[in-house]
Order: structure tokens, then sequence, then C-alpha cells
């Protein structure tokens, strides 16, 4: 039913071999029965970690969590992790157990999962097992907690967001009860560090089911999105579905509403990377502003952005005008107008100027960077096309730009 792959078949096959039960559990298994290639394979084992290291003792080992009764093994160039079955203790963090008690039973160590679909083992021995329905719940498309879902995000109040991360990954319904207690812990989530907050966060707006987990869970969002109220999430949800995949045009979508100043606070707050913080900021920017079909503004818009980013920002901008039959028509004259600049942009390069650096210099402008600085102005105004292509139009514009900046660049008094 499912394909180990040869190193997890090592590892749990060295394992058997030593009298100990192994199987693959959690996501693997999930992600298999969903037809997906796995990220990380994990093995669970009734062997205590003093056990594994020494039934692995002529392979490398470490000890990436031997507290909680995790034991890394290298086998075949990858690190498989290898866990104790447990049961865990309180949470007093809502994040991590204080403590862990290692147990002989796969059905405890089951139990103290998150969710029923990802709470099932495989070994090829004995097959599937699934002491919560979850192959039922991943064929019915329902994430739904292990146990009592109010115990579970008491625990980890993380797990409210990962509920909302695989309703998003996978398209799946977030069953009632777990729905409900989901929003009732959200503000347990202020008390999780926000780089994790962040990353659940990340995965939930870019999964093709953002909308959707939008438009039903605001409330949660909010809390994890400090400074943007239910109101702005619900009302940005269809165009953050509609929008590309990527994190900043989704952020962007995300925070239009807010506008660039309060966007920046919440990408701070959450401890947002530099790049996706400046791209995303710039789209929230390009959102806003007001854009018209006109080849000029058009091309200093390309100019400052690029060629990638401009059409991602006019993407997003169709997105968000979704029903707005005015604004698409104007999106529609823009798109149009920069394929015609894009046409002639590969014809008319600083190559095929009608003058040149000599020309320019001809009229007295100092040598140096000056003279490139009024090539790009023609070449910019050819491609804008409010200057033609021609030596004697191009002379008056490079001596209607030096009379504005001087024959060496500098601004004249009073400009």
């Amino acid at each position: 039913m499912i394909d180990l792959p040869q190193d997890v078949l090592l590892v749990t096959g060295m394992l058997r071999r030593a009298g100990f039960e192994a199987r693959a559990v959690g996501g693997c298994v999930r992600d298999s029965l969903l037809g997906l290639v796995p990220h990380d394979w994990d093995v669970c084992t009734d062997a205590r970690p003093e056990s594994v290291k020494e039934v692995f003792r002529d392979l490398k080992t470490y000890s990436t969590g031997s507290r909680h009764g995790t034991v890394g093994v290298r086998a075949d160039g990858r690190i498989i992790e290898v866990t104790t079955y447990r049961t865990d203790g309180p949470y007093s963090d809502n994040r991590r157990p204080d403590s862990v008690t290692f147990v002989a039973s796969l059905e405890e160590d089951l139990a103290r999962r998150d969710f029923t679909i990802n709470a099932m083992a495989y070994c090829p021995e004995e097959g599937l097992t699934d002491p919560f329905g979850g192959r039922e719940d991943l064929e019915a498309g329902i994430i739904r907690c292990v146990g009592e879902p109010e115990r579970r995000f008491e625990e980890d109040a993380l797990r409210i967001l990962r509920a909302l991360r695989f309703s998003s990954r996978y398209g799946f319904r977030v069953e009632e009860r777990t729905a409900r207690a989901a929003t009732a812990g959200r503000r347990r989530l202020g008390a999780v560090s926000v780089e994790r907050v962040f990353e659940e966060l990340k995965g939930i707006i870019t999964g093709p089911g953002a909308g959707d987990i939008l438009e039903v869970f605001p409330e949660i969002i909010s809390c994890a999105l400090p400074g943007v109220t239910p109101d702005e999430i619900r009302c940005a949800a269809a165009a953050v579905g509609a929008s590309p995949g990527d994190i900043c045009s989704r952020l962007a979508m995300l925070l239009r509403a807010a506008g660039a100043e309060r966007a920046k606070g919440v990408l701070e707050r959450l401890r947002c990377d530099k790049k996706t913080a400046r791209d995303t900021i710039e789209l929230v920017e390009g959102l806003r502003a007001t854009l018209k079909p006109e080849p000029v503004i058009i091309r200093k818009l390309i100019s400052k952005l690029g060629k990638e980013r401009f059409d991602r920002l006019i993407s997003l901008r169709e997105a968000a005008a979704r029903g707005d039959e005015d604004e698409l028509s104007v999106l529609e004259g823009i798109k149009k107008a920069a394929d015609s600049l894009y046409a002639l942009e590969g014809r008319i390069t600083m190559k095929t100027l009608a003058v040149g650096g000599d020309d320019v210099l001809s009229l007295g402008a100092a040598s140096g960077p000056f003279v490139g600085r009024i090539l790009r102005s023609l070449l910019d105004g050819v491609l804008g096309g409010s200057i033609p292509n021609e030596k004697a139009a191009l002379m008056r514009a490079a001596e209607r730009f030096m009379l504005e900046h001087g024959r060496s660049g500098v601004l004249r008094d009073g400009n």
C-alpha cells in the first residue's frame, strides 16, 4: 500500500531484527496515502533512545531530541528521526510538554498526536495502524483533532494554525467541533513565538484554500496577524484566493486595506525578513496607486519595478478588481500599452538610439556619468512615446535636459 524508501526500510528493518517494533509514522504516512511524495520520513518504535543508539552503533546517530525520545539516524545519506512511543505530560507554555513518559503501546503514542490524519503508522509487515479514523478523514477531506480538540489546543496553541494550514494546503474542511475549539482558543496564540506563528501563517495564505480559510476563520487569522482586523481579513479573502500564490503577493493582497505604513508595522511585528517585507510593501503601494494606460507613466513604473514585478502587480490588481468592470477595462488598457512597450523595447535599445555619447558631448555636456543619464532619459522618452527616435528631436530633448540639470548634472539654483 505504501512504498517505503530504502533508507527507511533499512532503519525499520534493523530495529525489527533487534526485536523492536518500528513503523513509519505521521505526515509521511498521510502524504503517501494522498499520493504525494513526503518531504521527510519519521519512524516510531518501542525501543528506548539508548536502545536505538545501540542498534545503530555502526551508523552515525544524533541526539536531536533525546529528552523527548527522538534520535536521528543517518542512513544512506539522509537523517531519519526515530522516536520512542511516548505520552506527554503537562504543557505549561501552551507549546511543548514539560515532560514525556515512554510507553510500550503504539496506540498510546498515536493518541497524543494532533489530528487524525497525522495519527497513522505503517510498516509492510503489519500494514496500516489507524486507531482514530485518519484514513477515513483523509478520504472525506476532514481535519479533525485526535480526542478532545479543546485539550489538543490547550496543550499546543500552534496546532490551531496547523489545522488551518492543512485545510488550506489540501482543501480539507475543518470538522465542526475542531473549528469551534480553534476559534475559542485563538488568543493562546499570543503565547507562541512570532517566528513560529509567521511560518504557519505563510503556509495558510499561500495554500490553494487560502481564500476559504480567511473567509471562515478571520478571527483566528487576526490573532496571528496583529494590527489587521477580522473585517479587513474577511473582505480580502476572495482577492487573496484569486491572486498569485507567492508569499509577497498574498501578503500584499491581505494587507492592501491597511496601507503601506500599517502593513510595514505588521510585518515588523511578525519579524518578517527584509526582502519579503520590502517586496510586499512595494506591492501594497502599487495596489493602492492610481494607474492610467499612458505609455510614459507605465514606462516609469516598469523601469522602477522591472518587468516581472510589474506583471505581478497587474495580476494582483486584476484579482483585487474582480467584478469592477471599469477597473478591469483600465487594467486591460495598461496591459496592452505594456505589451507595446515590451515589443518596442526589443527593437529600440541604447545602441539603436539615433544619437550617441559624442552627440551629447557636442552640446557641451560634461563627460562622464552625466552623459549616460542624458541618454537614459532619451531612451525612456522614446520607449514611452514622448520623443520620436530621430536625431533632431533627441538633440532638442537633450538640450532641455541640460537646461534643467546643468551641463554637469548639478541642478541650477532654485531648482
